[in-house]
């Protein structure tokens, strides 16, 4: 069992060949993956509205490593970050889909692995830990308990955890708290995923835990479930900083909660609100930062540098948005916001 779910481990690279995160295959040709490590591939921004085109290379690791193929998004629903892709041809020999599992049941405390790509670590590393419980949001947390060890950490985004105790994939990795030393991460659980992508995705039913699952139900991926309703339009609202690899980006020291790192996030919309006129934001964040300003949400300026700044510190953004203020408006007092 544990077989077929590194079997359905792939790893995703960019135009540069550098790896960019992971993702999983849930049926013959398609592979469950985020939005932002599709965005951070195909060098776009992480929000954009249509499906993005082009083709995206990965392989299988730790089934064929090396054997370079082709996919395209085939799904795109960037709101709560998830993306599926369809492979042009099939996956290597061997390859299985992952068996997605939903319970009413409480995980916490049900140990998990994960794999995935921290920089420096091409080859990967697993990683492991305990799940804890749903936010408000409904990512789940986990922890790693461990004295020693990796943990999740960037690279390990679009990854599947596989619960020990259930022998299935519970989410998919998407967000880690930055402070290592937290040593706590997120996933989106199976049936927000099945919701997320209803045509394709299905999940069913642990089986009982002192029991292994039918060979059936391994090697022939995904089950029909019930699962009900939709993904709401909204955004998923994180302090937490996404965990695929962005070599293409410039990385800044992170944090999460109330503050940004040593940022305060509150001094922060004030400088905005009080510093720059309507015209000046607008120049910031379609010059400077590649975003629609009058795409975000919110009433007036004061509303809109609420979204900025929410915006920014979900993609973990927040230092890259002081470095471009401070050389647009070197004259504010930066040192109000540390």
């Amino acid at each position: 069992m544990t077989l077929s779910f590194e079997s359905a481990i792939v790893r995703i690279h960019n135009a540069d060949a550098s790896i960019v995160g992971t993702g999983f295959l849930v049926s013959g040709r398609h592979i469950f993956t985020c939005a932002h490590v599709v965005a951070c591939a195909l060098d776009i921004p992480e929000d954009a509205a249509e499906p993005p085109e082009g083709t995206l290379e990965l392989d299988f690791p730790l089934l064929a490593a090396g054997q370079m193929l082709s996919a395209r998004v085939c799904h795109w629903h960037p709101s709560v970050d998830v993306a599926g892709l369809q492979l042009l041809g099939w996956a290597p020999p061997g390859a299985e889909p992952v068996r997605l599992v939903t319970t009413d049941d409480d995980l916490w405390g049900h140990p998990f692995r994960a794999f995935g790509f921290p920089l420096g670590y091409d080859e990967g590393v697993w990683a492991s830990g305990v799940i804890r419980g749903r936010r408000a949001d409904d990512w789940v947390q986990t922890e790693d308990v461990k004295q020693t060890g990796y943990l999740v950490k960037p690279g390990f985004s679009g990854g599947p955890v596989w619960d020990e105790m259930l022998k299935g994939v519970v989410g998919m990795v998407v967000a880690a708290d930055t402070d290592e030393r937290t040593k706590a991460a997120f996933l989106l659980p199976s049936d927000l995923l099945a919701r997320a992508w209803p045509e394709q995705i299905q999940a069913s039913s642990p089986p009982p835990v002192e029991e292994e699952a039918p060979a059936a139900e391994i090697t022939g991926g995904v089950r029909i479930g019930d699962v009900a309703g939709g993904i709401s339009g909204t955004t998923i609202a994180g302090r937490d900083a996404r965990v695929g690899r962005e070599p293409r980006r410039r990385q800044y020291p992170r944090g999460t909660g109330m503050t940004s790192g040593r940022v305060q996030l509150s001094a922060l919309r004030e400088l905005l609100v009080e510093g720059f006129s309507e015209s000046e934001l607008h120049d910031l964040c379609f010059l400077e930062l590649d975003i629609d300003y009058e795409s975000l949400p919110g009433q007036g300026k004061a509303g809109k540098a609420r979204e900025l700044i929410a915006y920014l510190k979900r993609r973990s953004r927040i230092e890259e948005l002081i470095e471009v203020g401070q050389q647009q408006r070197p004259d504010l007092s930066w040192q109000t916001v540390f």
